[in-house]
């Protein structure tokens, strides 16, 4: 991608940040570009439910039997009133860079990737307790917008948030770290709940 379409990218994204939320790229971008794209915003304060494009009808989730315990892996089920599918956004941490997010579940534990000795792909999505850790700061698209999901931890979205396209039997279809390809199953967009 040229310098000139690069910023026409960026420009777009900032655009759109300003109507609605723009994860860490625009629709617009083509996979390989969105490692350098940059979150221009954090999601506002709020509580979220958390989808994907590529089963608009699902939503993130912690599985209900274990949660709220550290390490209950995260998998996408058909959208419900649950506590399970809410996830707080809170106010920008100051140790994380602009446009990440700390998101917590109504137990009060955080959205984290496991550390296998580095962010690799094929990390679980799972629970654990608040640390402001580099695991836990996401950029997600600020509301109506979507786009790809980065953890900051993840040098800024060479790994991002995944819906596996298998179905894990009791569980639904399981979320983990994946470099990044573009396709729908990378595609998220939040919406605030009640």
């Amino acid at each position: 991608m040229s310098v000139r379409q690069r910023l026409a990218a960026v420009a777009a994204t900032l655009l759109m940040s300003v109507s609605g939320l723009v994860v860490a790229s625009s629709p617009g971008l083509a996979a390989a570009d969105a490692s350098s794209a940059v979150a221009p915003a954090a999601v506002p304060v709020g509580t979220y439910r958390i989808r994907n494009m590529e089963r608009p009808g699902e939503c993130l989730q912690a599985d209900p039997r274990t949660a709220p315990a550290i390490g209950t892996a995260m998998a996408m089920v058909p959208c419900s009133d649950s506590i399970y599918q809410r996830w707080l956004f809170g106010s920008a941490n100051p140790s994380f860079p602009s446009g990440f997010n700390e998101v917590r579940n109504a137990a009060g534990r955080c959205l984290d990737a496991h550390d296998r000795g580095g962010v690799v792909h094929g990390n679980i999505i799972h629970l654990d307790d608040c640390n402001k850790s580099p695991n836990q700061a996401w950029a997600f698209s600020v509301p109506p917008s979507h786009g790809v999901v980065c953890m900051w931890r993840a040098h800024l979205c060479d790994k991002v948030l995944d819906q596996q396209l298998y179905y894990t039997a009791g569980l639904g279809y399981r979320v983990h770290l994946m470099n990044t390809h573009g396709r729908a199953n990378q595609d998220w967009y939040v919406e605030a709940v009640g």
